[in-house]
């Protein structure tokens, strides 16, 4: 999609690319690794291209929401392509899909390069450790690994 409409923002040098990543992609989560990565790589990639295309007056940002109440929880497939169905209580917890909404306009309006969408408190104190004291958090998460793995098993 960039590709398809990149020759006609840069012919008029001016626009706006918005990148739907995840929270997911500044940090890994058990059981995710897969979508994990694939957000790091959004992320990277756009970050990417917000330098290559500055010169051209065309803006890039990155939203990076955690837990939004939405039915993606239900809605996801299993590895053999049937419908997950079980509810994920932090997403049942999570921002409301309108604040998620709201917010996400205010970072397009105010070009913002990345803006975080914390679905509750804890998402926002692990976010934050693991940008400013990676080596502490790190060391956090590897001591809550296991329970962080069962827990994510029993979804």
């Amino acid at each position: 999609l960039t590709k398809l409409v990149l020759p006609q923002m840069i012919e008029r040098r001016s626009g706006h690319i918005v990148n739907m990543s995840s929270l997911a992609g500044k940090l890994g989560s058990p059981m995710r690794s897969a979508y994990s990565g694939a957000k790091f790589a959004l992320i990277g990639h756009f970050d990417s291209l917000r330098l290559e295309l500055a010169r051209y007056d065309i803006h890039v940002t990155n939203i990076c929401p955690g837990s939004v109440q939405t039915e993606v929880d239900k809605n996801a497939l299993t590895s053999t392509g049937n419908s997950f169905g079980i509810e994920d209580p932090d997403i049942r917890n999570g921002m409301t899909v309108s604040r998620a909404a709201d917010r996400m306009l205010a970072a397009i309006s105010n070009d913002k390069h990345e803006v975080w969408l914390f679905g509750n408190t804890l998402q926002k104190i692990v976010c934050y450790m693991a940008q400013y004291m990676p080596t502490i958090a790190k060391a956090v998460t590897m001591k809550q690994a296991d329970k962080l793995v069962q827990n994510a098993e029993k979804l």
